[in-house]
């Protein structure tokens, strides 16, 4: 156990993956046009913060954090998989990085054809 005021860094990487989360839905309610980009590369960091969480834990708990049966080691070995999983993960951070790369206008136009919620935003800036 740790000592009140001090956290590990997973816990702010954990805390700062639900914020995004929670701004990337709002981001999406609003129809916004980076919400795709958000949900992209914030489901892939999620998924690495998840699993050196989980790979992390597993030692705190000693041998049978280890064993197949406990939940930590189903946990870690489906977590393990996931950056792996028919490329996807790779294939989040790179179009991501494709969207950072783009013309901001192009990647508007591409991303959310015939919805004017970019004017709804720039006129509310």
């Amino acid at each position: 156990m740790q000592p009140t005021g001090h956290s590990r860094p997973q816990d702010a990487e954990i805390t700062a993956g639900l914020l995004a989360a929670l701004t990337t839905s709002r981001l999406a309610a609003d129809a916004h046009p980076h919400a795709e980009f958000a949900a992209r590369v914030g489901k892939a960091a999620g998924v690495d913060v998840a699993v050196r969480a989980v790979a992390d834990l597993a030692p705190l708990i000693g041998a049978t954090g280890f064993q197949r049966a406990h939940p930590v080691a189903k946990a870690r070995a489906d977590l393990a998989g996931l950056p792996y999983a028919d490329g996807i993960h790779d294939s989040l951070y790179r179009s991501g990085g494709v969207t950072l790369l783009a013309d901001p206008v192009a990647r508007v136009a591409q991303s959310r054809p015939g919805i004017a919620a970019a004017d709804r935003h720039d006129q509310a800036a």
